[in-house]
């Protein structure tokens, strides 16, 4: 079964021992989830420069001036959530979160964007969850003791994410070029 936005919510909710969601029921359960579900899935994407999470392009340039001396105006798309870089050394500026200024033209950015729930690395799904749940534990079942333990259990859960997804990054140059690692090593 492809992981959503809403098994998501009904895991966060069953590990509070709330009742479970379907969907878009009007309950209580989703009501109070869905209003912490992109804030929070957001925030943890914020962590670190996931590799799962990491994407290039360029942004759809806007005729609008910019009136913090750049040549260029550019639109930042919704399933953005921050801005890595822009291909090459250069000066910019985020503007109400959705316009990037710079003097680049074209530039290739790579940026943190919000990925499909079904292409998630299952450790940070739990992550997600736990967050979800720790945040909803007072609203929904008035338990703060709940909340901070599944806070705890995200952040382990987030740890073991950013470990395993750290792995996941090829070695920088300097360390595979190393003469200390050649000689240590007998490379």
């Amino acid at each position: 079964m492809a992981t959503t936005k809403f098994s998501i919510m009904n895991q966060a909710s069953i590990s509070l021992g709330a009742d479970s969601i379907t969907g878009d029921d009007g309950s209580t359960e989703y009501t109070t989830l869905d209003a912490f579900y992109d804030t929070t899935y957001e925030e943890l994407l914020t962590h670190r420069p996931w590799t799962f999470a990491k994407f290039h392009g360029t942004f759809n340039l806007l005729s609008e001036e910019s009136n913090l001396g750049y040549d260029y105006v550019y639109l930042i798309p919704n399933e953005s959530v921050t801005i890595l870089d822009l291909g090459e050394k250069a000066d910019y500026r985020i503007v109400n979160n959705d316009r990037l200024h710079t003097d680049l033209e074209s530039p290739l950015v790579t940026y943190i964007g919000k990925p499909d729930e079904s292409q998630l690395p299952s450790d940070f799904i739990s992550a997600l969850v736990y967050m979800l749940a720790s945040k909803a534990a007072i609203p929904l079942i008035e338990s703060t003791s709940r909340g901070e333990l599944s806070h705890k259990l995200g952040k382990q859960a987030l740890q073991r994410a950013a470990t395993n997804d750290s792995a996941q990054e090829p070695m920088p140059m300097v360390w595979r070029n190393n003469k200390i690692k050649s000689v240590r090593y007998g490379g």
